[in-house]
């Protein structure tokens, strides 16, 4: 994307000023920051030290994993981006599942989509709401405040998590990994 930048303002197409009004953006500046304290969650060992919180040692039964999973991957998506939050938690919940024998296929797609639904109750949860919000400051409408979607958003994800965690065990392979 910066060298597709580079050409259009060097051939002339956009100004170098236009090029460099970007990066002065809100949203992307709030974007690029969920993403360093993320990376500082996974760097600190904090996402390690959480993610066995989370899981424990409870292996009898997928409901019950996801019964501990999904609500906390929801709340922690609510605060942070709901991208890097999946992004690190493919990995610990591989490991983990690994060493339980359990299928990692059986939390992955729930772990997915319990960030999502997470996502969905504030206005830092998905990069879409972030940027609908800076579209609409950027139009001269007024900006979304940080828990205005949370009306629709908290009974989605509620009955999302429901069906997460008590339909979805059913539904999702058993796969191991190679």
């Amino acid at each position: 994307l910066l060298t597709a930048l580079a050409i259009v303002t060097v051939s002339g197409v956009i100004s170098l000023e236009d090029a460099f009004l970007g990066f002065g953006n809100t949203t992307l500046l709030a974007l690029g920051s969920l993403y360093v304290v993320g990376a500082a969650l996974r760097e600190s060992g904090a996402l390690d030290r959480a993610s066995q919180f989370i899981l424990g040692n409870e292996t009898r039964s997928i409901q019950r994993i996801l019964l501990r999973l999904c609500p906390s991957v929801s709340a922690y998506s609510a605060f942070l981006n709901n991208t890097p939050i999946v992004a690190m938690g493919i990995p610990a919940i591989r490991s983990w599942a690994q060493k339980n024998h359990i299928p990692a296929s059986k939390l992955l797609m729930p772990l997915s989509f319990a960030a999502i639904l997470g996502g969905l109750c504030t206005l830092i949860g998905t990069s879409t709401n972030l940027i609908t919000h800076g579209l609409l400051e950027s139009h001269g409408f007024e900006g979304l405040s940080f828990f205005e979607l949370a009306w629709v958003g908290v009974p989605c994800a509620i009955s999302g998590l429901i069906y997460l965690v008590f339909i979805s065990p059913k539904l999702t392979p058993a796969r191991r990994d190679i």
